[in-house]
């Protein structure tokens, strides 16, 4: 018998059966996570986080969100300029008279009240037309340096983080590669990450966040592990894995807080320190990006000084989930010093001029994001930039420099600011063709003579 000839409640049944099969299979997928969702979950996150976008792109309309996706896509950027609108600066266009930024379709605007010294501005291509990594801006608003971003095969989000090295050299840190340059753009180091997935959300392998150098030697996040690299050979001096961290300090229990399961026993918590030294993993007993570890600076010879309770070579280091920034040995890899909660997912902690620990502090479930001191010995906090005052607010990323000792160089998605407590003497902007905010990733600010000395060295 033919579909046509069946009786009409079996066709009736038919139609809504498949629907609902189809339906409740849905629902399977997402909530039960059955096939084929190992298949569809990352396209399906990806897809979710390219709707949710920026506060720019959620202002958008689905069928706005796919002309952009098809034209421009610049929807990944993660925030608004906002302290030149609530200062109601009046800012002018960079002057480029060298042409080093002919054909781009980027605007660059700068306000500045003084002509000395000059910016290196570290920027995150998330679109593909970006060629260039950074840029030297003079204070008097002049671009002089212009460094490209390498050729690269694989996802445009890299090269954005960085350091700059005490002999000059840029160094560019993300989650495929680790590249250096000098000021004038020359290669000194160009190491690309292993096979395998490139590391997210606590998983995978490659560098990631901001990198540190010092006295020839540069400290890196690769993966879950600590690489210490010669910048003169590119060699791997040392590799500091988490679960070494984690067993050499059973007395400082600072990590505990996400290592709460074990798939060792098949019981929550039933792992022992010993446990690390025997082949257990961290994905064994953590929580997903259980410490989230953003940044890694390293105390120089020069600065060492100014921190008495410490050495040269001492890593502060900075972990966003738990809200904890730490210093360790990485001879010994005991914990020297932490300090924990008067900061929301926090990053790059700096060893600063004052003899301080600065910290940029999102405080990302707030209104308002602000930059810190913390007296390493009295743990004693010191707001010097508040967020409500400057109009600036980073939900996630920044970096900062204090300069001069008093001076603060900052990052705020777009744009950065180098301010006091009441007073801007510089300011950068950074935005498309379109007027969406692009991230800039690190900024650093270097006198007249440093920068005279660097470029005349490369030449």
């Amino acid at each position: 018998m033919s579909e046509a000839d069946s009786p009409k409640h079996i066709q009736l049944i038919k139609k809504i059966t498949l629907p609902l099969l189809i339906f409740f299979w849905g629902i399977a997928v997402a909530g039960l996570q059955v096939f084929p969702y190992g298949l569809i979950a990352e396209p399906l996150e990806d897809l979710q986080a390219w709707y949710l976008g920026s506060r720019e792109g959620r202002q958008l309309s689905l069928k706005e969100k796919l002309a952009d996706l098809l034209t421009d896509s610049e929807l990944r950027v993660s925030g608004k300029s906002i302290i030149s609108e609530k200062l109601k600066l009046s800012v002018k266009p960079v002057k480029d008279p060298l042409k080093l930024l002919s054909g781009s379709s980027r605007k660059l605007h700068y306000y500045s009240v003084h002509n000395k010294g000059y910016y290196i501005i570290f920027f995150i291509p998330r679109f593909s037309d970006a060629d260039y990594a950074a840029l030297v801006l003079s204070a008097t608003g002049e671009v002089k340096k212009l460094i490209k971003r390498p050729k690269i095969d694989y996802d445009i989000r890299t090269l954005g983080q960085g350091d700059i090295s005490p002999d000059g050299h840029l160094i560019f840190n993300s989650y495929f590669a680790l590249h250096a340059t000098d000021i004038c753009g020359n290669v000194k180091l160009d190491l690309p990450k292993g096979a395998g997935k490139a590391f997210s959300l606590g998983e995978g392998i490659g560098f990631h966040h901001k990198a540190s150098s010092a006295d020839g030697m540069l400290w890196t996040w690769y993966g879950n592990e600590l690489h210490q690299y010669n910048l003169t050979d590119s060699s791997l001096a040392k590799k500091i894995t988490f679960e070494e961290l984690i067993a050499a300090n059973p007395q400082t229990a600072i990590f505990e807080a996400r290592l709460i399961k074990s798939n060792l026993k098949r019981s929550v918590g039933q792992w022992k320190y010993q446990d690390l030294n025997n082949g257990l993993k961290l994905k064994h007993i953590s929580l997903h990006d259980p410490f989230h570890q953003n940044d890694v600076d390293v105390l120089s010879q020069e600065r060492a000084p100014l921190f008495p309770n410490f050495q040269a070579g001492d890593l502060l280091l900075s972990f966003r989930s738990i809200n904890l920034i730490t210093v360790i040995d990485p001879n010994t890899l005991k914990v020297k010093w932490w300090h924990y909660g008067d900061f929301s997912r926090q990053h790059d902690p700096d060893w600063a001029l004052n003899g301080e620990i600065t910290v940029y502090d999102n405080q990302s479930h707030q209104t308002a994001s602000r930059i810190i001191s913390i007296h390493p010995k009295t743990h004693q906090v010191t707001e010097l930039i508040k967020g409500e005052e400057w109009g600036f607010y980073q939900f996630a990323q920044g970096n900062h420099q204090l300069t001069d000792g008093h001076r603060v160089l900052y990052t705020n998605d777009s744009e950065m600011a180098h301010a006091t407590n009441d007073r801007l003497d510089f300011y950068f902007k950074y935005t498309s063709r379109k007027g969406y905010a692009l991230d800039i990733g690190n900024v650093y600010y270097l006198t007249d003579d440093q920068f005279k000395q660097w470029a005349d060295a490369c030449k």
